[in-house]
This record gives C-alpha cells, structure tokens and sequence, in this order.
C-alpha cells in the first residue's frame, strides 16, 4: 500500500465499495499495523467482496444486477447500462430480454430531446441498428459480440486464457 493512497474507500466493482478501507490518514508502518491491515483486508474480502462476485459474478447474476440498477434509475434505466443490459441477455440468448434494454433505452433518449450529445446520439442510433439486427438473426449477433471478446479483454488487460 503506497505511503501517499488517499482515497477513503476502494470501489472493487459497481456497488462494491469498501468503506474506510485503508484511510491514508491513519496508516502506519510496522508489523503490527501489517497485521491489522490484513486482517481488514480478509474481512473486507470474505464479507463484502466475495459475496458480491458469488451473486453477481456469472453472466445471469449481471444481468439481474444490470436490471436492479435501471429499476432504481428514472423509470427507464441508465442508457449505458441498458446497453451492457441488452449485451449481457444476447449472450446469455434472451433476445427478447435484449430488444426490451435496447427500447428502454431509446425511450430513454427520447424522453430528454433537448439533451443532444453526440455520444448519445451515437448510442441511440447504435442501439436501434442493434435491436433490427436482433429482429433478424439473433444467434449471429451473439456470435458478432462473441468474436470481439479477445479484442476486448486485451484493451483491459485481461488474461485471454479462461
């Protein structure tokens, strides 16, 4: 743990945060402290971290976390988490589940029309080519996200084994 770390919490994932996880202002060195500070940090991993993978970490348990999140969101949902939404239900081949995210998420849009980002715009049309794509052949869009899955993981730095 570096000597300068200042952040108050440590976010694993998406509402995975560790509160008051390693506070800079009070670390302190020596054995003793080392000793405290794992045993922290095995606490913060077998009560919160590894609870959190165990329920949201297989391709079903993210998508009901995708659908949890936009329930809380305006009514529609986050229009880039509809989209992740949308990702994860054709991989999982719930085309249905995906065209209902990519509608909800055009909806979205179109509730806020003087909100005009180019992003959004993007992600909007990007989203209807998607969902008439979905309409037509389903099994080749699953394969299309599928076969940018080693592309993906090497822009995070994921191992491309597993």
């Amino acid at each position: 743990m570096p000597l300068d770390y200042n952040q108050a919490s440590w976010l694993v994932a998406v509402e995975c945060n560790i509160f008051g996880f390693f506070p800079y202002n009070t670390l302190k060195l020596g054995d003793n402290y080392a000793e405290e500070y794992m045993r922290d940090f095995t606490r913060a991993i077998t009560e919160i971290v590894y609870p959190y993978v165990t329920e949201n970490g297989s391709l079903e348990g993210y998508f009901e976390l995708c659908r949890r999140r936009n329930s809380r969101f305006n009514g529609l949902g986050d229009i880039n988490e509809l989209y992740r939404q949308a990702a994860t239900a054709i991989v999982l081949e719930r085309p249905e589940d995906a065209r209902e995210a990519l509608d909800r998420l055009r909806q979205s849009v179109d509730s806020r029309p003087i909100d005009d980002r180019g992003w959004i715009r993007e992600l909007y049309v990007q989203a209807g080519a998607l969902r008439d794509r979905l309409i037509e052949d389903p099994a080749a869009v699953r394969e299309d996200l599928l076969a940018g899955m080693d592309e993906q993981k090497r822009r995070r730095k994921i191992p491309l084994s597993g």
